[in-house]
């Protein structure tokens, strides 16, 4: 999921429901989204944060089926 606002948080709950694992790729170092949203995603055991970071290239088989995801950390 790309994005910290409250609909990239909202939608990374609901995949975090029926995926075994769920990346967030911020370019920030913080979520827009309300706090009591930020705190839900936080508290997932399958949700990881990448903060300050862009995503470089999208790769697959065949749009839009994405299958690798390339990103660069920002120093």
């Amino acid at each position: 999921v790309v994005g910290g606002g409250n609909s990239a948080c909202e939608e990374a709950l609901f995949l975090s429901d029926i995926a075994s694992s769920v990346t967030i790729v911020l370019r920030r170092d913080q979520f827009r989204a309300p706090e009591g949203v930020v705190n839900k995603v936080l508290a997932k055991d399958n949700i990881s944060v990448r903060y300050q970071t862009s995503i470089v290239e999208l790769s697959g088989e065949a749009m839009p089926e994405i299958g690798r995801a390339s990103c660069r950390e920002r120093v």
